[in-house]
């Protein structure tokens, strides 16, 4: 269990980098942060994931699927260094977790997620 959590924050943490390496030699805009354009990257990416799975007729949960829906509109603001989507977003994802929580769902891989949302958090005073 122990090996599997490690194995996944170093995974996540390396997929990160990679991701932030590609965006700073790609994305040469000087509006946002490259680390914002990663967390949207994933962000995106994951709920593409979701409707191809749900297309696909195979069960997810419907939390999951609502949670990724609120969370775009906290992309479409953060992504604008807009203060109102890190805030919407952050709190999101700390709701997502006690939910997660009172329902014996929490996993310590389920705890991965404050990364995106430290991130953002990071560039807060940035933001308008």
């Amino acid at each position: 269990m122990q090996v599997g959590v490690i194995g996944t924050f170093i995974a996540v943490i390396a997929v990160m980098v990679v991701l932030d390496i590609f965006v700073k030699l790609l994305y040469k805009n000087k509006k946002r942060p490259s680390e914002i354009v990663v967390v949207g990257i994933l962000l995106v990416s994951g709920f593409i994931e979701k409707i191809f799975t749900f297309i696909n007729g195979k069960q997810i949960d419907p939390l999951l699927l609502i949670l990724y829906t609120i969370n775009l509109i906290w992309l479409y603001g953060f992504w604008n260094m807009k203060r109102w989507g890190a805030i919407g977003y952050v709190a999101t994802l700390i709701i997502f977790q006690i939910v997660l929580f009172a329902q014996h769902k929490l996993t310590p891989n389920s705890i991965l997620v404050v990364i995106g949302p430290s991130i953002v958090l990071y560039f807060y005073p940035k933001m308008q």
